[in-house]
């Protein structure tokens, strides 16, 4: 084989094996939410949420009626129905797939809130 055609099989194979990268990340389970809890009292209410993998996320709160809403990348739900009784400053929630691609949470409050996220 001469040096041309070494570095043409070579060209192919990083292009095969980058292809099959990218195929298997399409197929990739998405991140599971395995629980979901509330800690506080009508001042100061903590929603935890937890998630077995990385999703990127992004908050924004909705009046008439107060909400406060989550959008996270697609996400798999652990968690049993599509929502509960909440607590504290929270009054219930509920949680699904918004769009192919984008899950959210929906957190129903008493009264407009404050949201600082902490990861």
């Amino acid at each position: 084989m001469d040096r041309a055609s070494h570095i043409s099989v070579r060209v192919i194979l990083s292009v095969v094996v980058l292809v099959v990268l990218m195929i298997s990340n399409l197929f990739a389970a998405p991140p599971e939410v395995t629980a979901a809890r509330f800690g506080g009292d009508g001042n100061k209410t903590r929603f935890v949420l937890e998630i077995n993998g990385n999703s990127a996320f992004r908050t924004f709160s909705l009046a008439n009626p107060n909400r406060l809403v989550i959008d996270l990348d697609e996400v798999s739900w652990k968690i049993g129905p599509g929502g509960a009784a909440g607590r504290g400053l929270i009054n219930n929630y509920r949680y699904g797939l918004y769009t192919p691609g984008t899950s959210r949470i929906v957190l129903d409050l008493k009264s407009p809130v404050k949201s600082p996220i902490v990861l």
